[in-house]
């Protein structure tokens, strides 16, 4: 993520441990570590969303499997840290991007085309998960590992929201990788602009 001219980013720390790590750069090509996020072993930390919204940062993030798994979220007020303790959003799926509506509301957009609002705060959902989107059904006969609509990521530019996801699976040949964009895409009471 970029906030003004230094960026931030972290990584999926699977089982290693301190958990997502921060790192800064001011040119994209040399990064430091500033910071981690979790202290406490919660279980494979997957496909994490680093974001800042309004004057706090968040990292949006999923834990595969035993102890805790779900999605979760942490936040700071500066990628330095101290970042709070991890809050379980009690919701399912996996790979959570942050995206804001025009008129301000949060939503958290999940694997399978699933979205859920999120509180104002960002720290707890808001309402059932509903389906928004079905992906693109590639050709039946590509080989892939499966339909895997996932790590969707939305952006609002020129008056558009993008989703874009991974599909196809995270193995195998080049086509059991793929991204799929759809637009436009209304939040909420985005008006389409044609």
């Amino acid at each position: 993520m970029r906030d003004g001219s230094d960026y931030y980013m972290t990584h999926s720390s699977f089982d290693y441990m301190p958990g997502l790590t921060v790192l800064h750069s001011k040119d994209l090509v040399n990064w430091e570590p500033i910071s981690f996020a979790l202290k406490e072993y919660l279980g494979s930390v997957w496909a994490p969303d680093i974001l800042k919204h309004g004057d706090k940062y968040y990292i949006y993030f999923t834990v595969a499997g035993a102890p805790k798994g779900g999605n979760y979220v942490v936040w700071a007020d500066s990628p330095y840290g101290p970042w709070s303790e991890p809050v379980n959003l009690n919701v399912k799926h996996i790979d959570p991007g942050h995206a804001a509506g025009e008129d301000g509301t949060r939503w958290l957009f999940l694997s399978g085309g699933h979205r859920v609002r999120l509180a104002d705060d960002g720290l707890s959902i808001k309402g059932n998960v509903e389906k928004v989107y079905d992906g693109w059904r590639f050709p039946k006969e590509w080989i892939t590992t499966g339909f895997g609509l996932e790590a969707p990521k939305v952006r609002y530019i020129n008056g558009y929201y993008y989703l874009m996801c991974a599909e196809g699976g995270t193995l195998g040949p080049p086509t059991a990788h793929m991204a799929v964009l759809a637009v436009p895409l209304p939040i909420i009471s985005l008006q389409i602009r044609t």
